[in-house]
């Protein structure tokens, strides 16, 4: 891999030249057309499938597609940039354990990478806007928010964790703007949502490369998966899109919670800049029990697309 400068604040918005647009589509290849056709095949009929079933089956059509090298590049440059952005923000994002001088195998190390230290959600910052700033003030607001949280409901887990979800999202609302806290928030989620399809994709990739016999398999893999984190979202948004009973039916009740909490955050700080007092205003709406999460407000995240950036 190709060293690369320590990434400053200053020049965040250099990582819009290599940035995907969910919009582009990969190289075309032989077979890359038939397995685009096959995947809109596979959401037209993801309501018969329980959510596990269709993200193996999107995560085995996308990894038949071949990158081609400069996308494969590009994943890799993003990666390394946003081990840059790490270092620059490190007290927020806490330690990144894979930079550990213990020795292991390049694939594990590229695997821990996905898996943890926000690769996944700072790979969709950065691919939808967002500069090394709004990355930095989005986790500085969550360090205040998780210490006011735990200071005012020490007692009850519920109402603290809606507490840190509102007051993450009108504490940065208040200083990056509405629209970048909700890419960054909702991101948060997404993170989550595409590990193990993300994990399976890199596994897949790395398996394709290593039987051809290249020596850096488990790299090519990881610029491979980087790239795709895009795709990803973006193919699950459009089953979400599809139906509500889909959408339901794969999202867990904890996503929810946070969507909706974070929602009221950024609204209510736009008519009420004082948080206490926007959180009295809002606190009747907001989810405090992952348990109990109604039908109604699963309708109310999807119908308000709240799982979007618009």
């Amino acid at each position: 891999m190709k060293s690369v400068p320590v990434f400053s604040v200053l020049s965040a918005l250099a990582l819009t030249t290599v940035l995907i647009s969910p919009n582009v589509t990969l190289a075309k290849t032989e077979n890359s057309a038939d397995v685009n056709e096959r995947i809109e095949q596979l959401i037209n009929s993801s309501d018969d499938m329980d959510a596990n079933t269709f993200l193996e089956k999107l995560v085995e059509e996308r990894s038949q597609i071949e990158t081609d090298p400069e996308s494969t590049e590009k994943g890799l440059v993003i990666a390394e940039e946003i081990d840059n952005i790490k270092d620059e923000v490190g007290d927020e994002l806490g330690p990144d354990k894979t930079r550990s001088k213990r020795s292991i195998s390049d694939y594990d190390k590229n695997k821990a990478k996905l898996r943890g230290g926000n690769m996944i959600e700072l790979t969709l910052d950065t691919n939808e806007g967002l500069s090394a700033r709004d990355m930095k003030a989005i986790y500085s607001a969550s360090n205040e928010a998780r210490s006011l949280a735990k200071e005012k409901f020490s007692r009850n887990v519920g109402w603290e964790d809606a507490y840190r979800h509102f007051s993450w999202n009108h504490i940065a609302a208040k200083e990056i703007g509405i629209a970048d806290t909700r890419i960054a928030t909702n991101n948060h989620e997404w993170g989550l949502l595409l590990l193990d399809p993300v994990l399976n994709y890199y596994e897949k990739r790395y398996k394709r490369y290593k039987n051809k016999g290249d020596s850096d398999a488990a790299g090519k893999a990881l610029g491979d998966t980087v790239y795709e984190i895009p795709y990803l979202k973006k193919n699950l948004i459009k089953v979400f899109d599809k139906d509500f009973d889909i959408f339901r039916k794969m999202v867990d009740d904890a996503t929810i919670m946070d969507w909706n909490n974070n929602d009221y955050g950024r609204a209510y700080a736009a008519k009420y800049p004082d948080l206490e007092t926007a959180f009295k205003k809002a606190k009747n709406y907001l989810i405090t029990d992952e348990n109990s999460v109604s039908k109604s407000q699963y309708k109310k995240v999807w119908k308000n697309n709240w799982y979007k950036n618009r």
